[in-house]
């Protein structure tokens, strides 16, 4: 087993509310996966959370592909997205790994009437040093 780091593509999550599904959607566009919550921030939160798993997996093996497109319509939907502050990027991080004080939340349930997709980045410190077999 070698220890390397993962060279991340530069990813995005396209944020949408589903008013089907009664929540909010967060897609990354270059892992293709997918998390569901009652916020914007809940959604996103899950995704990162989704994106970790994932890259555990590929540490113990070596078929499991991590870079993958998502659909057409996903992209498409992510190239009208309004952008959120990076900032959000932050906290979703800290509250993934415990490190956000209790009590103190952000987020926004109900979107607008008309409301536009949003996207947000996912940056390196997802990707940091991991372990892949050879």
């Amino acid at each position: 087993m070698c220890t390397y780091k993962i060279d991340p593509p530069p990813d995005e999550a396209v944020i949408y509310y589903s008013r089907s599904d009664g929540c909010w959607i967060a897609h990354s566009l270059n892992t293709d996966q997918v998390a569901t919550g009652e916020s914007v921030l809940e959604a996103y939160v899950e995704l990162l959370s989704v994106i970790e798993s994932l890259l555990s997996l590929a540490q113990e093996d070596k078929d499991i592909l991590v870079v993958r497109k998502a659909p057409e319509n996903i992209l498409e939907l992510a190239d009208r997205a309004q952008p959120l502050p990076s900032d959000l990027y932050d906290y979703a991080y800290k509250k993934l790994h415990g490190t956000w004080p209790s009590g103190y939340e952000l987020g926004f349930v109900k979107p607008p009437l008309k409301s536009k997709p949003l996207k947000l980045e996912i940056r390196e410190k997802l990707y940091e040093t991991v372990s892949l077999p050879k």
